[in-house]
């Protein structure tokens, strides 16, 4: 089964989420895929752990994570920060589907 939830908003403040700058990372969430879309519904970024006995041992940082259970994906790049903005509009805002297998 998947649930879906909005995570972040920043509509109306001056940051937003830059393919460059930002990294996606998950810790410790055994067994189950992550994707995160943007407004329009376009996947922006995903990835999927594995743990034995559905526990793990994930070990982040600022910049990057390692170990079991830890899964980590860079934004989507487009070919230009300014091309994000002009472009797509409500990259703002990112809802993140868990998934997993029952």
């Amino acid at each position: 089964g998947s649930a879906g939830f909005p995570s972040v908003n920043f509509e109306g403040s001056p940051f937003l989420f830059s393919s460059w700058f930002n990294v996606f990372m998950v810790e410790n969430y055994c067994g189950r895929s992550v994707v995160l879309r943007n407004r329009m519904r376009k996947i922006v970024a995903g990835c999927a752990s594995v743990c034995a006995n559905q526990t793990g041992v994930a070990k982040l940082n600022m910049t990057t994570c390692y170990g079991v259970g830890c899964c980590q994906a860079s934004l989507i790049p487009s070919p230009t920060d300014d091309d994000y903005l002009e472009m797509t509009p409500g990259l703002d805002f990112y809802e993140i589907t868990l998934s997993h297998e029952a």
